[in-house]
């Protein structure tokens, strides 16, 4: 089977869901890059820091 950029991709994004699903936020966030910028939250949310502020209150108010 040959491995495509597609496929490596679309792994990579099934790892980030299932380490979002089982609460392993530290393996989530190691997709982010230091230099990240988030789009469509407010102004200023960049890199891992950013993304861990932005979703922390979502990790607390669903915890499961």
């Amino acid at each position: 089977m040959t491995v495509t950029a597609a496929s490596r991709s679309r792994a990579a994004l099934e790892r980030a869901i299932a380490s979002w699903n089982v609460g392993d936020h530290d393996a989530y966030l190691a997709f982010y890059a230091d230099d990240a910028v988030l789009h469509g939250y407010p102004n200023g949310v960049t890199g891992r820091a950013g993304a861990r502020e932005t979703y922390t209150p979502h990790w607390v108010a669903f915890p499961d």
